[in-house]
């Protein structure tokens, strides 16, 4: 989105790609593994919190991250760029502080089929 200094117009921009089997595979596995990460960053995060009644740091939780990527039983993790798990946990920490700020609802886990509930839901409701 391109905007102008008192935003009185702004641009927005749609761009489609064609990626090839392999871009494609590449695309869902970088997906699949966002999804698993923030779902594992936030289960984290409330164990942690029942046990101690504190916050843990994102620090600490991506380091228990890369630690947890690097045992031999989850060695699918390594596939991918650390870059992308990473991605996820600071997303899990920026709903958390949404949610602290009162902004957002209480953050749940990334479901597979979240975004067809949400348009059933939504049909429902009108």
């Amino acid at each position: 989105m391109k905007c102008n200094l008192n935003r009185s117009l702004c641009k927005n921009y749609k761009i489609k790609i064609y990626p090839n089997d392999i871009q494609s595979d590449l695309i869902e596995k970088q997906i699949h593994l966002f999804r698993y990460t923030y779902n594992w960053a936030l289960d984290m995060y409330m164990s942690y919190y029942n046990e101690t009644k504190k916050s843990i740091s994102k620090f600490t939780l991506m380091k228990n991250y890369s630690d947890y990527r690097n045992q031999e039983e989850n060695s699918w993790l390594r596939d991918l760029p650390l870059s992308t798990g990473r991605h996820a946990i600071l997303n899990v920490f920026d709903a958390f502080s949404m949610f602290y700020k009162k902004n957002n609802r209480f953050p749940v886990k990334k479901d597979l089929n979240m975004k067809k509930k949400r348009k059933v839901q939504r049909l429902n409701m009108r």
